[in-house]
């Protein structure tokens, strides 16, 4: 199985306020993840969710991780963020 899991940014909240730190968290839901062909080479994978986001048009999610595995709670990532190109 191989997916990509979009990625936005946490509130910030500290406790007490938002003025924390805002660092890139998993976005959750049915939107957080998107199956991906197994047969196509990475290129063609990170193509393929870069077509996905067009069609999403969601303004919170700022990249994505690859991820592999036999399940989603097998998976591993294969690299780190890849940011979403703003055109």
């Amino acid at each position: 199985m191989v997916f990509a899991e979009f990625q936005k940014l946490s509130t910030g909240w500290n406790g007490t306020d938002f003025s924390g730190p805002k660092t890139p968290i998993p976005a959750l839901g049915s939107d957080g993840v998107y199956i991906l062909d197994g047969r196509k080479n990475r290129a063609g994978q990170i193509d393929e969710v870069r077509q996905r986001l067009k069609v999403m048009n969601n303004p919170h999610i700022i990249g994505f991780v690859i991820h592999r595995g036999r399940s989603f709670t097998d998976s591993k990532p294969e690299g780190g963020m890849i940011p979403v190109q703003t055109v």
